[in-house]
């Protein structure tokens, strides 16, 4: 192919009858969650269920291009091809999209089309908010202890917190820890802290984690630490949810 699609967007074949007042485009921090969550689907090759105007039959596309420096994104064409149509009036748009077992929501507009080797494409503005309910949902899997999958958390102040993963999430987990070592998570919750696991045939995954409850010892059970993971990047996102997989597959056959 001679110009790639992002070439193409600056010739969108937009007809004078169809033009319509649009705000223009705002750039979006790339740090923000709707990116975060867009650039996952994107990567993922995510159906999307296209609704134009919200409401109206359900049409399927696909994310082409995300582009937050200039506040829009590309939408392929759709199916079936009797929404392109539709989709060249420059409707508002109703998006859905099911990502790793979690729905998620947003509104657009179609704000310019274009083609290119006859297969239309789509400009839309950058969805201000991004609707995911489920997204606490995520299961988790109990690790038996002779398994060992050990923790260790890496505070600011240099020490060193050990522990071991009592229940493992693609979002987070818990994990018991030393009575003497839980005073050096206090001053840690509700912030980000770096931690190390030892993922059970697999390599040991890094990441931040953001520390949400700290449980005092009850009777004879030692203190226990719940943590959530912060912006894993794609390659260790995939890790966990395999080890998850394969915890629960041996979990199932024990049962």
């Amino acid at each position: 192919m001679a110009r790639s699609i992002m070439e193409f967007l600056g010739e969108f074949a937009a007809v004078a009858d169809h033009a319509v007042s649009v705000a223009p485009a705002v750039a979006v921090d790339p740090r923000e969650t709707r990116h975060l969550l867009l650039k996952r689907v994107f990567e993922s090759h995510c159906l999307l269920d296209i609704r134009l105007p919200p409401g109206a039959e359900a049409y399927q596309s696909a994310i082409l291009e995300l582009v937050p420096e200039h506040g829009y994104l590309v939408l392929d064409a759709l199916a079936p091809a009797s929404g392109n149509a539709v989709a060249a009036t420059l409707p508002p748009v109703q998006v859905r999209a099911r990502l790793q077992g979690m729905d998620l929501k947003f509104a657009t507009r179609i704000i310019q089309y274009g083609s290119q080797g006859g297969l239309p494409y789509y400009q839309a503005h950058y969805p201000d908010a991004i609707d995911f309910p489920q997204r606490r949902r995520e299961y988790r899997v109990a690790i038996p202890l002779d398994r060992g999958v050990n923790v260790r958390f890496h505070l600011r102040d240099g020490s060193c917190v050990r522990g071991e993963v009592r229940d493992l999430s693609a979002n987070g987990f818990c994990a018991r820890v030393l009575a003497g070592d839980i005073a050096k998570l206090v001053g840690s919750s509700g912030e980000f802290e770096r931690c190390e696991i030892d993922l059970p045939g697999h390599d040991t995954l890094r990441a931040q984690v953001e520390v949400r409850h700290l449980l005092p010892s009850r009777a004879r059970s030692a203190p226990r630490v719940g943590a959530c993971f912060v912006d894993l990047d794609p390659r260790s996102e995939r890790q966990l949810e395999h080890c998850v997989a394969e915890l629960n597959r041996k979990r199932l056959r024990l049962t």
